[in-house]
């Protein structure tokens, strides 16, 4: 089943790590400063109607997404990664978290589509 909200992350390694065990629309900021595109796109899935979960890096980084996010998109469901379970020796991540450790993160904020 596909997940209703859209998943807001912030690179393309996150989106393939979702991707890998999720069925859900995702976009991704590429980095701290959110485009203009994105900004663009984001609005018009809210005027679509659509709901979004933010699940952006147990870092200072990811926290200042998250926070532009918010700005847009005040309402936005937000999904959290433990820094020690979104790590490997030398980076913190959503790609480098467990499955598991990211769907305990979405737990409660996801809803699911019957198609």
């Amino acid at each position: 089943m596909k997940i209703k909200e859209v998943i807001i992350v912030e690179g393309k390694h996150d989106i393939t790590k979702l991707q890998s065990f999720l069925k859900a629309d995702i976009i991704k900021t590429d980095g701290t400063a959110l485009p203009l595109e994105t900004k663009i796109t984001i609005k018009q899935l809210q005027k679509a109607g659509r709901e979004f979960i933010v699940l952006t890096d147990p870092d200072y980084p990811g926290t200042k997404i998250r926070n532009e996010i918010l700005k847009i998109i005040p309402d936005a469901k937000q999904a959290f990664l433990d820094k020690e379970e979104a790590k490997t020796a030398k980076k913190i991540g959503v790609e480098h978290a467990s499955k598991e450790t990211i769907m305990r993160a979405l737990n409660g904020c996801i809803s699911y589509q019957n198609k």
